[in-house]
Parts: structure tokens; C-alpha cells; sequence
């Protein structure tokens, strides 16, 4: 079947399955940088928030050979792995004190996005823009985010400052920063890449958070940044290879701004999905002027 059928069918099956209590919704959604994503959006009784299951990777498996009864049944725990639980949908739907200390910074690429930064809060940073997200914890599963928009402020009363300022509090606390060389990396798998990275005059490093969520943005704080340069003992390039991590490289590595810049875009375009990749930039961060400049 053509992936139109493909939809229509797992939806019916979805929806004959999870029963009348539960209203299962074709969505058609545009993600980060105007990724469009279709999926279900499953509405149970009683509840404020719904999650949405995409259908884009499930239909993949299905041209791969996967049979269609292996995806419903996959579909189907995937619904029932990603309820949120009551708590949350109480928390995130009452004042705002009951949620401020779950707001936190998100980095995206501000000219792919520039379509739903008309409804967000946010300020702009280098090439990208800040935007809030409210963490939702789903214990084995992990955190999970929801966006906040404009309407959001107008229901909890408060201005963009208030929301940004509080988000930026909150996102080192909750999500402490981390910085781990690639040879410190591959042992943590249990295994020695064949060419060290320093021994090629290529030291570089994973800038992120313990989460691995949303880890970069802890290139908004300049008390990071410094402590990364105190680590080099130099100024260092900063690699964006999603919104979830950046590599950094010391300004002394052998080769060029301009061959980094090859670099990154040649990862975002073969390795990142496309939802995740934040720029194709590379930035320059001065320890002796605090300042991290395209």
C-alpha cells in the first residue's frame, strides 16, 4: 500500500483497538525546522494533553519488509508507553508557579523556524533563537518536552522577560552541563578508537548536558564557556551538531574555520535527523573577551 493507505489504515486499526473511550486523530505536524511529520494523536477521556505517535519511521519499516500486523501491534504500545500521566496535565495546565520550575531553554536555527518563532517567546541568539520548553519526566522512558507559545503566557498571566529569565535559571539546574572528550567517549562503550584524536592533532569534545536532552544550550552561559576554555587553555571553536550536543575543537586544531564549517554541514546533511540539526555555522568563543561570535 502507498503511504496515504498506509495512514488510513493504522489509524483505523489504532482506533478500533484502544476503544470508544479514546479518540485517535490523523495529524499532519511541522517540527523543528519545518520538518512535516504525520501521526495519531491520541485523545483519552479526561485527559488535558495528548501525545502524538509518529508514523513516518513506522511506514519505513513497513517498506523494509516489517508486516503490518508487527506495526499496529508496535503502533499500540507505543500509545500506551507515552500517557502522561495526570500529574503533569495537572501541573502544566494550572498557574504558572506550579510550573516555573520546569521551564527550560531550547537552541534552534532561527531562519528555519521563523513560521512558529511568530507564536513563541524567544530572543535571538547568533544565528539561532531561544526558545521555552517545560520538561515532562516519564521515568524509564525519560523526559519528554512541550513547546510554550504566546497563548501559554496569556492563560499563566506573565510577560516573555518573566518566561525567559525563568527558563534560563532553571535549564543549568536541571539539566547540568557536561564536557566529554571523544577518547573518553569511545571508553565509555568499552573500546579504543584506532587513531587518537590528540595523537592526530584533532583533540575535540562533546559539549552537552547529563540528560544528552536539549544539551545545547548550555552555550548560552558564559560561566560554561569559560570553564571549557580553562580546560583548553585557549579559545575554541564550537561545533554545532544538533540541538542536543555541540563538538568543540581548540582554536590551535591544524585545520581551517572554513573546513570545520565543511565539516558540520556534511554531519547535518548525513548524520542529524533533520529536525535535530541547529546550524551549518561554526562559532568562535574568546576567553579574554567573554564573547562567542560567528
Amino acid at each position: 500500500m502507498n503511504y496515504k493507505e498506509f495512514l488510513s489504515y493504522v489509524h483505523r486499526k489504532v482506533q478500533e483497538n484502544l476503544g470508544e473511550h479514546t479518540r485517535v486523530e490523523l495529524h499532519h505536524v511541522t517540527k523543528n525546522n519545518a520538518v512535516a511529520k504525520d501521526g495519531l494523536l491520541i485523545i483519552e477521556d479526561g485527559r488535558n494533553i495528548s501525545p502524538i505517535i509518529y508514523l513516518n519511521n513506522f511506514y519505513t519499516a513497513y517498506q523494509m519488509g516489517t508486516s503490518m500486523p508487527e506495526i499496529i501491534s508496535d503502533v499500540i504500545q507505543a500509545c500506551r508507553q507515552n500517557q502522561i500521566d495526570t500529574q503533569a496535565e495537572q501541573e502544566f495546565y494550572q498557574e504558572f508557579s506550579q510550573v516555573s520550575g520546569k521551564v527550560v531553554c531550547k537552541l534552534i536555527n532561527y531562519e528555519k523556524n521563523r513560521e512558529v518563532l511568530k507564536r513563541t517567546p524567544h530572543f535571538h541568539y547568533l544565528d539561532l533563537a531561544v526558545v521555552c520548553c517545560y520538561l515532562v519526566d516519564h521515568g524509564s522512558l525519560g523526559k519528554g518536552t512541550v513547546q510554550i507559545y504566546r497563548s501559554h503566557l496569556e492563560m499563566w498571566e506573565i510577560t516573555e522577560k518573566e518566561l525567559i529569565e525563568n527558563a534560563k535559571e532553571n535549564t543549568l539546574k536541571l539539566l547540568p552541563w557536561t564536557l566529554q572528550s571523544m577518547e573518553d567517549l569511545f571508553a565509555d562503550f568499552g573500546y579504543r578508537p584506532v587513531f587518537d584524536g590528540k595523537e592526530e592533532g584533532f583533540p575535540m569534545y562533546i559539549l552537552s548536558n547529563r540528560e544528552k536532552t536539549l544539551g545545547a544550550s548550555v552555550i548560552l552561559y558564559d560561566q560554561v564557556l569559560q570553564s571549557v576554555a580553562r580546560r583548553l587553555k585557549e579559545d575554541f571553536y564550537i561545533l554545532p551538531s544538533s540541538v542536543h550536543e555541540c563538538m568543540v575543537v581548540p582554536r590551535s586544531i591544524r585545520f581551517s574555520r572554513k573546513i570545520l564549517a565543511e565539516m558540520v554541514r556534511d554531519v547535518n546533511r548525513t548524520q542529524v535527523p533533520p529536525e535535530d540539526v541547529l546550524s551549518n555555522e561554526v562559532y568562535l568563543y574568546d576567553c579574554e573577551k567573554h564573547s562567542l561570535t560567528l
